[in-house]
């Protein structure tokens, strides 16, 4: 989505998560949100916003498959850099940080 602010433009990339519903539990699933995420970092220089509104819940299979995996992929540090967690419950934000948590301990060993 591009924003026109008078002659500036802002670019503003939001995925919403909420987009394949309100539970998201499988690794199919989280396969896919992987690749989708890993085309707009790899597609934009603006920082990527993962918008959770509307999620209720974010099994460890998704989680896993989705957000350990792209820690994999770019490494914590890009991944910090190039994206941004937007409407997190606690629920959801415990189990994604589980298993970015646990993919960061595999590649330590």
């Amino acid at each position: 989505m591009v924003l026109n602010y008078g002659k500036k433009e802002v670019e503003e990339l939001i995925l919403k998560f909420d987009e394949w519903g309100k539970s998201l539990g499988t690794r199919k699933l989280g396969r896919i949100l992987r690749k989708e995420v890993g085309n707009l970092i790899e597609n934009s220089n603006e920082k990527v916003i993962l918008d959770f509104r509307g999620v209720k819940t974010v099994s460890n299979s998704f989680a896993d498959e989705c957000f350990g995996k792209l820690v994999l992929d770019y490494g914590i540090d890009d991944l910090k850099e190039k994206t941004t967690f937007k409407n997190v419950s606690k629920e959801i934000d415990f189990n994604l940080k589980k298993a970015i948590h646990n993919r960061i301990l595999e590649v330590e060993h």
